[in-house]
């Protein structure tokens, strides 16, 4: 799942991820809002649970880090294969170690995504050979 307010960063982020050739359906979320409504849903082979999110920090309304906050409270006992990924331009280092202390975030990586951030990604997170699906 791609969760970012930028229509062009969504796109660009879609192809690099389908490059890859991990996923079998990405979810595209232009609000953290939307996400969290498509997260509560049940999800159906039409409506896949994602196994990966890649997050933005800076959104109107919800930024990344409330998304995180609220995503906390509401799936407490979520699925141990469902990975979070903050995506951001920042090279703040208080931004950074903030992303560290919330132990549902598995990482925090620079923009753009990358075809070698994402094979990093899946080496690190996934087992070996494990397809991503419904990202």
């Amino acid at each position: 799942m791609l969760i970012d307010d930028d229509f062009t960063t969504n796109i660009y982020n879609e192809i690099i991820i389908e490059d890859t050739g991990y996923v079998d359906k990405i979810i595209i979320q232009s609000s953290a809002e939307d996400a969290l409504e498509y997260l509560k849903t049940n999800f159906t082979e039409d409506h896949p649970h994602p196994d990966l999110i890649f997050l933005d920090i800076n959104m109107p309304t919800m930024n990344g880090w409330d998304f995180l906050q609220s995503y906390s409270k509401h799936f407490k006992s979520d699925s141990p294969n469902n990975k979070i990924i903050m995506l951001s331009t920042t090279s703040d280092e208080e931004e950074i170690e903030k992303a560290k202390k919330i132990p549902i975030l598995n990482g925090i990586k620079s923009k753009p995504l990358t075809i070698e951030i994402m094979e990093e990604i899946v080496a690190t997170l996934f087992a070996p050979n494990q397809l991503v699906q419904g990202e």
